[in-house]
This record gives structure tokens, C-alpha cells and sequence, in this order.
């Protein structure tokens, strides 16, 4: 027997490297487990699946950590540049309808409900921001309910809780992802849902109730990809993102609709006034406007639009809105997501 065969006999002698433990032959492992202490009661079946559980365990938390770490390496700016550089490219007519319809087949979009006959859109970030026909969405009939801003998944429904928002366990400052003391304090104790839209959901995005513009701020950051992994590993991520923070303010008070960027989003775009993100991203800097009058926007009306897929986040204030949806609901646009209440004790 060589030098050290001891150790890689037995599993448990956990400061040996990782990598070393392919050493062991399963059998080998098996047999160890079968010996030592408390499990020489298992059958080498039962040692063999223990051990095949550890390795399980092992390599998932490898790979967890390997992409977490990967991401925050890789130049997520630069890529989401280019892409939406490509978007924008004008495409051949010919090459249109099947391009289209080759990504609307892989993602499981629905095309019949686009605005516009397939080979009238230029690019691609034409395509994937499209508009629907009219009827597409009907809008929920009652005015006092709100509605969902965009296509989505509800991905996360709580309280603002001592000015903090939660997202798969993850706690982060209302006031960092707003990036205002001022509208966090006013939103303080209030509701908050989450929204997270996939490649195949139409992605512009509405107002959930009538209100007016009252504001806007443009927050470079990162851009992180917002799926529920990365959200669970990397801390703070909503709050480090790029993101477009609208304060709306409706007849019970003020409240926040944050669009936040992620990796491929090549734009984020404000409908009025206009405004195009990808302008400002060069800048890194922050870019702040208070309307000096106030854009009347409709329940429904449009008020901006992802190129390529994201997140948003409705924030309001106590005795504002109760929500009625539940985290993991698939929901469109114009449909509830919770009763509007009379007042919202803003001053």
C-alpha cells in the first residue's frame, strides 16, 4: 500500500482537496462506509448511494460556485453593448420571418398576438419589443383594480419591511435599489411585488393604475443576469443593477416602478418623455429629472419597454394597494394583481 492510502480510503478526512476524492473508486468508498463507525449497519447499496449523495452534494455547490464567480468576471457591460448593437442591426427582409419565427419557436412566443405582420419589423430589437394588436390584452374592467405592468412572472410579493425588500431570502436596501432616502422613507412599511419576464414575454411595460409622472432617475450599475440563481447568490443584486426608477404618483399618494437591466438587455426605454438608456450607460453616471409638470399617464398606457428580457419591481406605500396575486403565478398584462384602497395616509 503507497504512502497516504489510508486517507484515501476513507471519505470523511475532509482536508484532503476535492479533486483528490475521484481517487476513490466507488467501491473502495462503499466498503469504508460499510466498516467505520455508526454506518457499518448499511448494505454497500445503501453505503454506495450515501457516497454518491456527497459527491452530489459537492459538485453542485463546484458548479454554483464556478458560475457565480464567472459572471462577476465576465464583461456583462461590454456584452449587453453588443448585443444590443446586433439588435438594432436592420436585417434582409427575407431573413425576417424565418429568424423570428425560428426564436418565437424556441422561447414559446406567441406571434399571432404581435402588432405587425412579422416582416415589417427591421431588427431584431424591433421584433422583441414588438407592440400587440388591439385586443391582445383586455384590461381588467373594474377601475379600482390594479393590473400587472407586463407579461411575467410574479416572482416575489411581500411588505417593505423597515425599508428593506426581499427577494429569494436575500434582504436589500429600499433606499439603495431606489437611490433616494426621500422615496424610500415615504414607501417605508408598505407592498412590494416583483416581476420577472422570460425571452418569450412581451416586454413593454404599463401603468397598473392611473397616476402622473411625476419623475424618473437613470442608476448605471451592473448587469447581472436576474434569474432566481443568480439572485440567490450574489448579494444585493436588484440594488447593484442598472435600473430606470419612476416615481408615479396617483390620487392616494406617490409610489416607485423600478425597470432593472440585466446581462443582454441592451436597452432600457422610458416612452415619455423619450429616452433611451443606452445613451446614458457610457456616462456612468446617475441622471435625475423631476417633471416640472407632470405626465398624465392612463391605466394601461404604456410607459416603457425592455430590448431583451428583465425585471420590474411595483413599490407603494402603506394603505395603498392590497395584492391579491401569489409568487409563481404566470400573469399578463392587464390582469389583477391587487385592489386599490382609498387612502395611503400620504400627506
Amino acid at each position: 500500500m503507497h504512502s497516504g492510502a489510508g486517507l484515501w480510503t476513507c471519505p470523511f478526512v475532509l482536508s484532503v482537496s476535492y479533486s483528490d476524492a475521484w481517487r476513490l473508486s466507488i467501491e473502495n468508498a462503499s466498503a469504508c462506509l460499510c466498516r467505520h463507525g455508526p454506518f457499518h449497519i448499511l448494505s454497500e447499496h445503501g453505503a454506495r448511494r450515501l457516497w454518491m449523495d456527497f459527491l452530489d452534494v459537492k459538485l453542485s455547490a463546484i458548479r454554483e460556485r464556478v458560475a457565480v464567480d464567472a459572471i462577476k468576471l465576465a464583461p456583462k457591460t461590454m456584452f449587453s453593448g453588443i448585443v444590443g448593437w446586433g439588435a438594432r442591426c436592420h436585417l434582409p427582409r427575407p431573413l425576417r420571418v424565418p429568424l423570428y419565427e425560428a426564436f418565437a419557436n424556441a422561447v414559446g412566443a406567441e406571434l399571432s398576438e404581435a402588432e405587425h405582420s412579422l416582416s415589417e419589423y427591421n431588427s431584431f430589437g424591433e421584433f422583441f419589443a414588438r407592440g400587440l394588436r388591439a385586443g391582445a390584452r383586455p384590461i381588467a374592467a373594474d377601475p379600482s383594480l390594479w393590473i400587472a405592468p407586463c407579461d411575467s412572472v410574479i416572482a416575489e410579493v411581500g411588505e417593505l419591511d423597515g425599508r428593506s425588500v426581499a427577494a429569494k431570502g436575500r434582504n436589500f436596501s429600499l433606499a439603495a435599489l431606489l437611490s433616494s432616502e426621500r422615496l424610500a422613507l415615504m414607501l417605508d412599511g408598505g407592498n412590494f411585488a416583483t416581476f420577472y419576464l422570460a425571452p418569450r414575454d412581451y416586454h413593454r411595460v404599463h401603468a397598473p393604475t392611473d397616476c402622473q409622472l411625476v419623475g424618473y432617475q437613470y442608476i448605471p450599475g451592473s448587469l447581472f443576469p436576474v434569474s432566481p440563481f443568480y439572485l440567490q447568490h450574489i448579494e444585493n443584486l436588484f440594488a447593484i443593477n442598472e435600473r430606470l426608477v419612476l416615481e408615479l404618483r396617483s390620487e392616494q399618494g406617490s409610489f416607485a416602478l423600478i425597470m432593472v437591466g440585466a446581462a443582454g438587455v441592451g436597452n432600457l426605454r422610458l416612452s415619455e418623455p423619450s429616452l433611451e438608456c443606452r445613451h446614458l450607460r457610457a456616462q456612468g453616471q446617475k441622471h435625475s429629472v423631476q417633471l416640472d409638470t407632470p405626465i398624465e399617464i392612463s391605466r394601461g398606457q404604456e410607459l416603457g419597454a425592455f430590448e431583451l428580457g428583465s425585471t420590474v419591481i411595483l413599490c407603494t406605500p402603506p394603505g395603498m394597494l392590497e395584492l391579491t396575486t401569489c409568487i409563481g403565478s404566470a400573469i399578463r398584462f392587464g390582469e389583477e394583481i391587487g385592489r386599490g384602497l382609498e387612502s395611503s395616509g400620504q400627506a
